[in-house]
């Protein structure tokens, strides 16, 4: 009579970890595969998902409950409703077969505050630019804008539509 013991089986993951990104406003979700696979024997198993914050929406979504291992399955990350920073959540695998139950794969999900917007420019008056007197403007006169131009570092001058480089003997 011979005895052989085998250990428990565990959990492995493919991959360890998933990341997700969105920028704010975004209602896009992002789907990403998982591999739950298993060392020594295949065992059956549930999942679940925790939330590092109790007031973030619940934005991670599996498309399966468990199954027998190795299981893949998809994982969806929504956005909708999420504020701009850094989200974790936790898929947790458990099985009482497993030596390693509950396993952990850790998720995050970035969303990227939006950029702010662009300067407001204020036209204050329109000016003939050789007299720089206001007033009516014919077709074809050189107009002058004044007003508040916050951010402005460079101008164009247009020439017929095309971008002009040199007016007279005056590099533009």
């Amino acid at each position: 009579v011979q005895l052989q013991l085998f250990p428990l089986p565990s959990f492995r993951a493919q991959p360890a970890s998933l990341s997700f990104a969105a920028q704010d406003g975004s209602t896009v979700a992002s789907t990403q595969a998982q591999a739950v696979m298993a060392y020594t024997r295949n065992f059956s198993f549930t999942l679940s998902v925790t939330y590092a914050s109790a007031q973030d929406p619940h934005w991670l979504k599996l498309d399966s409950t468990g199954g027998t291992t190795p299981l893949t399955f998809n994982v969806t990350a929504d956005p909708t409703g999420l504020t701009p920073g850094t989200h974790q959540a936790t898929i947790l695998a458990t099985s009482s077969s497993a030596s390693n139950s509950p396993f952990a794969i850790p998720v995050t999900f970035t969303i990227a505050a939006p950029p702010p917007p662009p300067p407001s420019i204020a036209v204050s008056d329109i000016r003939n630019a050789a007299s720089l007197l206001s007033g009516a403007a014919a077709p074809n006169d050189i107009l002058s804008a004044l007003g508040s131009f916050p951010g402005c570092t460079a101008a164009q001058v247009l020439v017929d539509g095309a971008a002009a480089t040199e007016i007279g003997r005056a590099h533009v």
